[in-house]
């Protein structure tokens, strides 16, 4: 059911639309990967060179820009999102969330970022 609801969700978001070629569905190589190795990735976006920031079912993975593979719940993520919102503001560039000292997220921009954050909020 949650399944189906995403998939609204991120039409309804314009998750897809806003992030572009970018945007990587079930269907894609790196989803595939992933899960093929445990994961439970649903969706998500992909740079070009590899960065990658994907949603799960509790948790997101990501790909640093320093090519480090993590993984952060989506309670932590959602925590952090609201905390940088807030801190920043609506007029910030928003292309990296950063989660540690030695670690970003990468979320393209803020329209993306938004999409992402309603999306997840769906799997809470």
């Amino acid at each position: 059911m949650k399944r189906i609801n995403l998939k609204a969700r991120i039409r309804r978001n314009m998750l897809d639309t806003l992030s572009g070629e970018n945007y990587r569905d079930e269907n894609s190589n790196i989803i595939q990967y992933l899960n093929n190795f445990g994961a439970d990735v649903l969706v998500g976006i992909e740079r070009e060179d590899g960065v990658y920031t994907l949603i799960g079912t509790d948790t997101i993975y990501y790909m640093t820009s320093l090519m480090v593979q993590e993984k952060i719940s989506i309670k932590d993520f959602l925590y952090i999102l609201q905390e940088t919102a807030m801190t920043n503001g609506k007029m910030s560039t928003y292309e990296f969330i950063k989660i540690n000292k030695n670690s970003s997220v990468w979320v393209m921009n803020a329209q993306v970022m938004s999409a992402l954050w309603n999306t997840m909020l769906i799997l809470c």
